[in-house]
């Protein structure tokens, strides 16, 4: 059996991550202020920006954001019944 899980929101709690990444790249490494819409909660909807600066930011930000975000609450509650789910 195969059980998809989003993690974004629901485990990680990496919105604020996501945010500050993204400003950041736009702001540094883009060397631009493309923000079209501060409003949105998706970067992708956040920012005027093409595929291979998406792919770019990703590539670069992904894994570290995923390293610092914290577990939402709750979630270490579960750890011990993942067992269970999994039988």
């Amino acid at each position: 059996m195969k059980i998809g899980i989003d993690l974004d929101g629901v485990v990680f709690d990496s919105e604020k991550e996501w945010r500050v990444y993204s400003e950041l790249y736009d702001m540094i490494d883009l060397q631009q202020n493309s923000k079209i819409d501060n409003r949105k909660l998706r970067f992708q909807d956040r920012f005027q920006w093409p595929y291979e600066e998406i792919e770019g930011f990703l590539s670069k930000y992904h894994k570290q954001i995923i390293l610092e975000a914290n577990f939402m609450p709750g979630v270490k509650i579960w750890e011990k019944y993942i067992d269970i789910f999994m039988k």
